[in-house]
């Protein structure tokens, strides 16, 4: 049995797949499963994930029919052999010693998930650095791993005890047999956005040791035309499916008073995007203030405009949630179009996540 699989979904990305495969090619663990899932990608991909796997006899290739990147994740879960699995996006590629640290450090406590981050890569010679990498930290037993759960889904400001987790799969190595009995399995980013966040909630309620390296072993880069930068009324209908997802799941586990601090978070989170969305809509002006002036009224935000939930988000939150409340869509409009010109250029110039 492989010490990891890593699965690789991939999708029209020729220029940029060599270096994603040769970066876990080279690992300095060498017991692992490299799996390949082509995405019924136009491209060359295809043929050269053929090429590696006649290489080198840890690759695995899956051929599949175009679903999207949640369900060519599933098909490489089907297959995955590994004691632990882990997931890389076909356009990033991870440090060489990634995977000896992270099972090292699984192995030492015992681990079901070990999580480490990531640096943002424009080129060879342009790295962003985390400037806050935090320290090595365990999280043992059902109460510290519950916690963690909600504080991915949103870190509640005014408790000084939550805290910010990155929710994306690619930054943590997984015990499979964990993923495969409980039958957790990603959604369609298609239909929901963020599936890595419901991929999270559905397994961390299994789940009771986690741990976190404080590392940069994964090198991130995005091009702008990738489909977490895209932007539709199919998108928009996402991000809606994905707070209705959640809330659906967290109020199955827990009373409201223990994780609407948490969901509320994550729901401003959405609607910030939407406000930024929306700003730079090509629509009417008319148009873009009926829809945001829409978001404002929702029946789905409602519950952030009480007190104690308000109470709960940093003052400039409050500020916004106030003209949300007052539905001040000319202020908001305002605000949200001079933040997305300065988001849209930072992340041409700068490809920040």
């Amino acid at each position: 049995m492989p010490k990891v699989s890593i699965i690789i979904p991939i999708y029209n990305v020729e220029k940029y797949l060599d270096r994603c495969v040769q970066s876990v090619i080279n690992q300095t663990l060498q017991d692992i499963e490299i799996i390949l899932v082509d995405d019924e990608s136009p491209d060359g991909c295809p043929q050269m994930c053929d090429e590696y796997a006649r290489k080198d006899n840890r690759v695995k290739v899956v051929h599949k029919k175009n679903a999207g990147l949640g369900f060519a994740r599933n098909s490489g879960l089907e297959v995955a052999t590994g004691e632990y699995v882990t997931f890389l996006d076909s356009d990033d590629f991870v440090d060489k010693d990634t995977y000896r640290q992270i099972y090292e450090n699984i192995l030492k406590n015992e681990l079901e998930i070990c999580y480490f981050t990531y640096c943002r890569y424009l080129n060879e010679s342009t790295i962003i650095h985390e400037s806050q990498l935090g320290d090595e930290k365990l999280y043992i037993g059902k109460d510290q791993t519950e916690r963690f759960m909600l504080d991915m889904v949103g870190k509640v400001h005014n408790n000084p005890e939550s805290e910010y987790h990155i929710m994306s799969v690619c930054f943590g190595v997984y015990k499979t047999d964990i993923i495969k009995r409980n039958n957790v399995k990603f959604v369609s980013e298609r239909e929901i956005a963020s599936e890595d966040l419901i991929f999270h909630v559905d397994l961390l309620p299994h789940i009771t040791r986690i741990g976190y390296v404080p590392k940069e072993f994964y090198y991130y880069y995005v091009n702008t035309g990738s489909i977490s930068f895209t932007y539709s009324d199919a998108k928009y209908n996402s991000y809606i499916k994905l707070i209705e997802t959640i809330k659906g799941k967290l109020s199955e586990r827990y009373d409201a008073e223990k994780y609407e601090p948490h969901y509320y978070t994550q729901v401003l989170r959405v609607y910030k995007m939407l406000f930024r969305f929306e700003s730079i809509n090509k629509a009417s002006f008319l148009c873009r203030r009926k829809r945001i002036s829409a978001l404002c009224k929702d029946k789905r935000i409602a519950g952030i405009y009480d007190k104690k939930i308000k109470g709960c988000f940093s003052r400039a939150d409050r500020l916004l949630i106030n003209c949300m409340k007052h539905n001040l869509c000319l202020i908001i409009m305002t605000l949200y179009t001079i933040a997305a010109k300065k988001y849209v250029l930072k992340r041409i110039f700068t490809k920040k996540r």
